[in-house]
């Protein structure tokens, strides 16, 4: 047999009447009276772990003599694991060709190709055993089964175990209403790691999680959920919170939710009364994640009346307080009755954090000049904090030369490459360009004036602007006029520091 009298190729849909017929003549009367191999080639192809990159044919002499498929599974180890291996399967060759070499050479091809696709393991029937078998690198592994047949595990093409090292969720809380769905997506360190990880959620009436990661709302409630290494030993987590929508025409504390704030960053919060039914007094409890955010101010709007809220923020909890117990008709105000301000402490990791508003009804917090206690449904406020360190363009938590290489390809518009853009907004001026990748460069380079990002030289940020105004780029100041020709600055250094000398000499003008 010539290496050249035969053709390895993927099957093509207009295959698939010959390729059945293929598989039912070897397999008519062979493991049992006919043969359902030709019936079970067709659900296959419908199935989604079908992988259609390794379902093979092969050609000898134009025409169609053997094939070769393979299909995704799982093997459910005792530790609670699920290995990802291959199944494989139907495999056959011509009854006129058989025992003529050819079934070993489609096996190899087969299962090298499945290699270079990244796939570990394939399990399969003893027969194929001596088939497989090498002189050096052979390695089966007995699997029990419920065949009468005994199944190996083929690891001879057992890529390299590549362990995680870090599991990291940006988002460490997230918030949801009953019957909402939201993914979380965990980070994994290295990105060419084979170690599998799983998704638990410690309370599954509140929130379950799925093996991708999405989380379903199913009550009201707090669950937490965790991404873990196959072995356990690394862990990130989510906090859930879960919370049941209100009926609009319900009275109703509303507390307003920013949708997304960084870090260092003051925001404010109002919290509104809607549909309120007439009230004299009311007494709020506020908490919020004392980790995260802290209180700075409350202002009250006026609107119901005498307030007594505390001066004091430090507490981890705050009591919003009108008093009027001896007023004789009913504020019926709708509408924000006091704002809230916070600050985002400039460690607080990403996530979606609640401002909690609550009150105990049964303890009289809320009632009208008649002194009978009134209800009212809560909405709870969210904050999204966005973190991230400026210079950690490729979010890995350190700014080094590889955050500068990063930020390099993605203005060269390299394709597939992702970055952080508020990290890479080196100078905060709200876009990323080639002067933030100068100020990261100098910044890794130690340069005294850019030890601290973002770069805040205010008074070379109020000085200078950038245009782009085809190849010239005209740098003009309160002081002088400098411009950058790329035939004279080669780099976007020279431009700046090609500045820094034009802004000297202005300032000598100006002070002489």
């Amino acid at each position: 047999m010539s290496k050249n009298d035969y053709l390895i190729r993927l099957e093509r849909k207009e295959d698939y009447p010959v390729v059945e017929n293929l598989i039912r003549e070897s397999f008519w009367n062979v493991y049992r009276p006919g043969c359902l191999e030709h019936y079970l080639i067709t659900k296959l192809r419908e199935h989604p772990n079908f992988v259609k990159e390794l379902d093979f044919v092969m050609e000898k002499d134009g025409e169609i003599i053997g094939q070769n498929v393979f299909v995704k599974a799982n093997i459910k180890a005792d530790d609670g694991r699920n290995i990802p291996i291959l199944t494989m399967g139907p495999i056959c060759i011509t009854p006129k060709l058989k025992r003529q070499g050819y079934g070993k050479i489609l096996l190899d091809y087969s299962t090298r190709k499945a290699t270079e696709l990244g796939f570990g393991a394939v399990c399969f029937e003893d027969e194929f055993k001596e088939l497989l078998a090498t002189k050096n690198t052979i390695m089966f592994d007995k699997v029990n089964c419920l065949a009468d047949t005994q199944t190996y595990l083929y690891t001879d093409f057992f890529i390299e175990t590549v362990n995680i090292t870090n599991i990291s969720i940006e988002k460490k809380s997230l918030g949801l209403y009953v019957g909402e769905s939201a993914t979380i997506v965990a980070q994994i360190t290295p990105s060419n790691a084979t170690e599998g990880y799983y998704w638990e959620s410690d309370n599954e009436l509140v929130a379950k999680v799925d093996g991708a990661g999405c989380v379903t709302a199913l009550s009201e409630g707090i669950a937490t959920i965790t991404a873990a290494s196959e072995n356990g030993d690394l862990k990130a987590s989510c906090v859930v919170y879960v919370s049941t929508a209100i009926n609009e025409d319900e009275p109703t504390i509303y507390c307003d939710s920013i949708e997304e704030t960084k870090n260092g960053k003051s925001f404010d919060v109002n919290i509104s009364l809607r549909n309120n039914p007439g009230i004299a007094s009311m007494r709020l409890s506020l908490t919020y994640d004392a980790s995260v955010m802290t209180l700075v101010n409350v202002s009250d709007l006026g609107l119901l009346g005498e307030s007594v809220h505390s001066s004091d923020y430090t507490a981890e909890s705050y009591t919003l307080y009108w008093d009027n117990g001896t007023a004789t008709s009913n504020f019926t105000t709708d509408g924000a009755i006091v704002t809230l301000t916070f600050t985002i402490k400039s460690d607080a990791k990403s996530g979606d954090y609640p401002i909690i508003v609550d009150y105990d009804f049964n303890n009289d917090d809320i009632v009208n000049c008649e002194l009978i206690p009134v209800k009212f449904e809560i909405v709870n406020g969210f904050v999204t904090v966005k973190s991230f360190v400026y210079g950690d363009v490729n979010d890995d938590g350190k700014v080094n030369p590889l955050d500068s290489a990063y930020l390099s390809r993605y203005l060269a518009k390299w394709p597939g490459v992702t970055i952080n853009l508020d990290a890479a907004d080196t100078n905060g001026d709200g876009k990323v360009n080639p002067l933030d990748s100068a100020i990261l460069k100098r910044h890794i380079a130690k340069w005294p004036e850019y030890a601290n990002l973002p770069y805040q030289n205010s008074e070379l940020k109020d000085l200078i602007k950038f245009e782009s105004r085809e190849k010239i780029y005209p740098f003009s100041a309160n002081y002088g006029y400098a411009q950058f020709n790329p035939k004279k600055h080669k780099t976007i250094d020279d431009l700046l520091l090609h500045c820094d000398k034009k802004l000297i000499e202005a300032k000598k003008r100006k002070y002489s």
